[in-house]
């Protein structure tokens, strides 16, 4: 097998390597007439990166291609390579390398096509769990915790802006911080909202100020909704702060006039599941 170099990466939190692959390309040679299924030898042909992203944490996907080998049991047919993307994390890269020099070959087999069609069948590949013990499920990061690190503070408030805004708006009393009544209550609907969707890992926070007021206040805002969050039973790990003073610049030498519908704090999802 081709190394697979130091760039390889392990699994993401979450995501491990899959055991079954979808067929690629177009069906080998072979009669719509021949309907069995199949099984055999799958044989490792190529690891290859195709793309790096740095959210939710740095990772690599990797395009990972086994060819079924042909088999004397059915020698007019051998099933197309099978092909899958997969997700991995820097700290497992070496373990990775090891997976697959483990299992260049694995059993594998494809299912009776569906009937009165020419197309192969779902064909599977019987790998172990990829386990890596560089990085322990203790040691996975989850919720906010995924996109607060140093290197993407100065990110959130631009990954905030592009993120879906959940329904509750809560505004506040000029230049206060003070959570009247109003936003009480829609913290508490929030919350019961995020309780009822585990699948919402991280929301931001947004705190907002309008012209005239002290751009602190935003961040003042914002902490108090997350207090009345974590009171109605949200895990601290799935909010996230951010502050928006950008409203208090005009274009010009003078700050624009006062806006009461921007001193708020709105909710923003960042990462789900």
């Amino acid at each position: 097998m081709t190394s697979l170099g130091r760039w390889l990466l392990g699994a993401l939190p979450g995501a491990l390597l899959v055991s079954s692959f979808l067929a690629c390309g177009g069906p080998s040679e072979r009669s719509c007439a021949a309907e069995a299924p199949w099984s055999g030898t799958c044989k490792l042909k190529s690891v290859v990166k195709i793309r790096h992203a740095e959210l939710p944490v740095p990772h690599g996907i990797f395009e990972v291609i086994y060819e079924p080998q042909s088999n004397p049991s059915s020698p007019n047919f051998t099933p197309p390579a099978l092909r899958e993307e997969i997700r991995v994390l820097a700290n497992q890269e070496l373990e990775l390398d090891d997976y697959f020099k483990k299992h260049e070959t694995a059993p594998c087999q494809m299912a009776a096509p569906p009937q009165g069609t020419c197309q192969p069948g779902k064909v599977s590949i019987a790998l172990p769990p990829f386990q890596p013990t560089g990085a322990t499920a203790a040691q996975e990061v989850h919720g906010c915790a995924q996109i607060e690190s140093q290197a993407t503070q100065d990110k959130l408030p631009e990954l905030s802006k592009n993120a879906q805004q959940m329904p509750e708006v809560m505004l506040f009393e000029q230049a206060s911080a003070v959570a009247g009544a109003e936003v009480t209550q829609a913290a508490a609907a929030a919350a019961q909202r995020m309780k009822t969707s585990p699948g919402i890992e991280c929301v931001a926070v947004v705190g907002q100020v309008s012209p005239g007021e002290h751009p602190s206040v935003a961040n003042e805002r914002a902490k108090a909704v997350r207090e009345l969050l974590l009171k109605n039973g949200i895990d601290a790990s799935r909010v996230t702060i951010v502050a928006v003073t950008a409203a208090v610049y005009g274009g010009g030498t003078e700050a624009p006039p006062p806006d009461p519908q921007k001193r708020r704090v709105t909710l923003r999802i960042l990462l789900s599941r």
